[in-house]
């Protein structure tokens, strides 16, 4: 049995196939968007639990650098 306070061992298998010879990834900038004051970016998202399902709210204000998430059961 392992000790709780120790780190788990380091996984053997790679987490993604290799790339195909010939395969170029090409870097990209994502580019922000200026955005009017008031803009609020929403994201939702179901969580399963053991207590059951649950639901995450988030908002994201990109003017004033502001976040809030609050999780409904």
């Amino acid at each position: 049995m392992a000790n709780p306070v120790e780190p788990a061992p380091p996984l053997l298998a790679p987490r993604h196939q290799p790339i195909a010879k010939g395969y170029r990834v090409e870097a990209r900038e994502e580019v922000i968007q200026a955005l009017p004051i008031g803009y609020l970016h929403i994201d939702i998202s179901e969580i399963h639990t053991g207590e059951g399902k649950a639901y995450l709210f988030v908002a994201v204000n990109r003017t004033f650098k502001f976040v809030h998430a609050q999780l409904y059961r």
